[in-house]
């Protein structure tokens, strides 16, 4: 299947505040951005569904969303604290979801050359641990999992803007 090869990439972070896209394929770094000094990348999450497209989170509230394949970014910051995890939506290429280390969650979208908060959840009494998208909509829900450290998983009813259970 030579013809039908494509080139996987991943992506890698450090607490030098660089963010690295390799090409598994080819044996070499594609791009690398480095934003500022002093910056420790928490979290990278590369997009399932737009190629190049990754979101990046640091110890100080600041989102990063790169185009590894265009060069550009935007940065912006919505809370002090810290950002531990990221995920992009299988749905939607423009929606994203952040967990902070206080327990908040934000969905945000990213249109062009900004960032905006779509809905603001706040739930959870410890860290968000990890955020999980739901492989399939149900019932026409697009539903999101939150793991916190308070032990607790709450589901998000990302089109009604509401929580929808707690396991």
């Amino acid at each position: 299947h030579k013809e039908r090869e494509t080139d996987i990439h991943f992506i890698t972070s450090s607490s030098d505040g660089i963010i690295s896209a390799y090409s598994l394929t080819n044996h070499h770094i594609i791009q690398q951005l480095q934003l500022y000094d002093n910056i420790s990348i928490n979290i990278c999450h590369l997009s399932s569904i737009k190629n190049g497209l990754l979101i990046a989170g640091d110890h100080k509230g600041n989102i990063i969303i790169w185009n590894y394949i265009e060069n550009t970014y935007i940065t912006n910051k919505f809370s002090s604290s810290s950002i531990i995890s990221a995920t992009t939506s299988p749905y939607d290429s423009q929606c994203m979801a952040i967990g902070y280390q206080n327990g908040e969650i934000i969905i945000i979208k990213h249109i062009k050359e900004s960032i905006h908060v779509k809905i603001h959840f706040a739930s959870h009494k410890h860290m968000i641990q990890s955020l999980i998208w739901s492989p399939f909509i149900i019932d026409n829900k697009e539903l999101l999992a939150s793991i916190s450290k308070d032990k607790t998983i709450q589901l998000w009813n990302i089109n009604e803007e509401r929580h929808d259970k707690t396991i």
